[in-house]
């Protein structure tokens, strides 16, 4: 008798955990934003100034001077290698072995693509990038980088740590990511801005009623296990899920210190195109709460007695799954220098993540004790107690560079044209310890190529007052091939029945392997526009001399010289 809820609750309760489940970090996350910062492996700290700044660096955003939008598409594809005679439950009964006590055993795949219907996504990434920058005068602006995937917004699926799968890889591709920033220049050659991570926490109401109509009776042969024949029918009479905004903070500072100096000061010649930036990115932690209320009713026969299963409960069962985490993304800080010289912009990026303190998303463990009015009990047990992941903290190096040169002379309609040439290069380490345990998170090191093109026109006739830029921007990531050995203690003849035991996730080889590869192209286009308005007389009297009127590019097209100032402004 005591049977028949825990197998009520075998049915019901993974319905709750599939609401609470994992959603990844984002493409930009992984790859970068817009074409020319791809193209330089995302080294772009202290050089941010396009309105992907609002991602990158915050402070950045308020270098330009004009209205500025962009927008592109990105395309990526992930081939990463897969696991083969890996321990786990195949058929879905709930154990690792078969009738005759050996494994359970297959082929776990890393093909993390997303489809409808169960057909797969062409390409693993693929999205669209939009970015503006508006000056609310000039010396503060507004920005906005944003990120939508083509497949799916938002996805939400729980994870096993002990099957293997690629912490980084798993579900990046399917987040929606916007990233707002505010920055001001406070005064010359100084820039700080503060933004925030869009997110958002699901809150989920969920009541199902069942009727259970059972009955167990003597097998023919008056031997063996009682037969049992029954049916479980579930109903959800309620769910409400609510998505309420969330905010992760972003903080930027840049230093130019070339507009420290007087154009004939002696210190202006060898700092005249340097910059240091800071970026600091809170961690992005979003949680799920599910409140759930099931239900049991029905008839249950058991030894030619019938049971009404309302009877035998005392009470609705309650289940509370409380800051589950549905998706994080841990806090990083990066460091950034830009140094310039003749047409030549180099870049490079050093970056602290700390994910020693990374939660993955699993089904907590619980136990549910349902207590009958004749006295019994059943307790039921749910999830497994996973242990902690112990991810290191990690430092990424990003370099790159960007070549400009004006092959033409300046045309009436389109003014001065630039072509840019970039190339980067990255070494991402992956926090993941050697997975000789039970667990089998299956990142290892990635080298990042990166490289790029762009050509800009000073202006377009009717179009647009600034520069015109188009840009196309790739990234090849390759994955180091990694191959770990499962501590042998694992494995065991644990009932003693001469067949050895594997535990779920166990490679029958002793070894699990890992490796891969990534890449992704961006194509883009970048406008700029009217002037923003000018300061108040007051404020303009304030900064005079604190600030240059004209800001000269800084050879890598991001900062557009705005026009003299009009009579008005003056």
């Amino acid at each position: 008798m005591h049977d028949k809820p825990n197998l009520l609750a075998r049915f019901l309760l993974p319905a709750l955990f599939l609401l609470a489940g994992r959603a990844g970090a984002t493409i930009p996350d992984l790859v970068g934003m817009g074409p020319d910062n791809i193209g330089m492996a995302g080294a772009v700290t202290a050089l941010a100034a396009d309105p992907y700044a609002a991602y990158y660096n915050p402070a950045g955003i308020a270098q330009t001077r004009h209205v500025v939008l962009e927008m592109g598409y990105i395309l990526g594809q992930a081939n990463l290698q897969g696991f083969t005679d890996i321990v786990y439950d195949t058929d879905g009964d709930g154990l690792v072995q078969d009738m005759d006590g050996y494994p359970d055993y297959g082929d776990v795949g890393a093909d993390y693509r997303v489809g409808d219907s169960g057909t797969a996504a062409l390409f693993y990434g693929a999205g669209l990038q939009l970015g503006a920058i508006f000056p609310i005068w000039r010396h503060v602006s507004l920005g906005l980088a944003a990120h939508l995937p083509s497949a799916s917004l938002m996805r939400m699926e729980l994870e096993n740590p002990y099957i293997p799968y690629y912490v980084m890889f798993r579900n990046r591709n399917n987040r929606f990511s916007a990233s707002p920033a505010l920055a001001i220049q406070p005064v010359r050659g100084v820039y700080l801005g503060i933004g925030a991570q869009l997110r958002t926490r699901m809150v989920t109401r969920l009541r199902i009623s069942s009727y259970t109509d059972i009955e167990t009776f003597s097998s023919t042969t008056g031997e063996g296990e009682p037969e049992v024949v029954g049916t479980i029918q579930a109903n959800v009479d309620e769910m409400v899920m609510s998505l309420e905004p969330d905010l992760a903070p972003n903080f930027g500072f840049l230093l130019d210190l070339g507009a420290l100096f007087e154009p004939d000061d002696p210190l202006h010649d060898a700092f005249g195109h340097v910059a240091l930036g800071v970026a600091w990115r809170g961690p992005w932690l979003v949680s799920t709460n599910v409140d759930a209320t099931i239900l049991a009713n029905g008839h249950v026969t058991f030894d030619d007695q019938d049971l009404l299963l309302s009877s035998l409960l005392e009470e609705p069962m309650e289940v509370e799954l409380r800051d589950m985490t549905s998706f994080y993304d841990p806090p990083q800080l990066a460091l950034g220098i830009k140094l310039g010289y003749s047409g030549l912009v180099l870049a490079g990026d050093l970056t602290w993540v700390r994910w020693s303190s990374f939660t993955e998303t699993v089904a907590p463990y619980s136990e549910t004790t349902i207590e009958s009015l004749a006295g019994t009990s059943v307790t039921i047990q749910s999830g497994y107690e996973y242990p902690d992941p112990d991810f290191r903290d990690t430092w990424t190096l990003r370099v790159g560079g960007v070549f400009s040169y004006k092959p033409w002379p300046a045309a009436r309609h389109l003014g001065n044209t630039e072509l840019f040439l970039r190339a980067g290069y990255a070494f991402v380490p992956s926090p993941v310890p050697d997975q000789t345990g039970l667990t089998n998170y299956m990142d290892s090191d990635r080298t990042v190529l990166a490289g790029g093109l762009g050509i800009q026109a000073g202006r377009i006739k009717g179009f647009s007052r600034g520069p015109v830029r188009l840009d196309i921007g790739g990234q090849y990531h390759v994955l180091e091939t990694r191959t770990v050995q499962k501590d042998p203690g694992l494995v065991a003849d644990q009932d003693g029945d001469g067949i050895l035991d594997y535990p779920q996730g166990y490679p029958l080889s002793g070894e699990i392997t890992s490796a891969g590869e990534l890449w992704a192209v961006s194509v883009g286009i970048q406008m700029s526009f009217d002037d923003p308005k000018p300061w108040p007389r007051s404020m303009r009297r304030f900064f005079q001399g604190r600030t240059h009127r004209n800001v000269p590019s800084d050879g890598a097209g991001r900062q557009p010289t705005p026009p003299p100032a009009t009579e008005n402004e003056k």
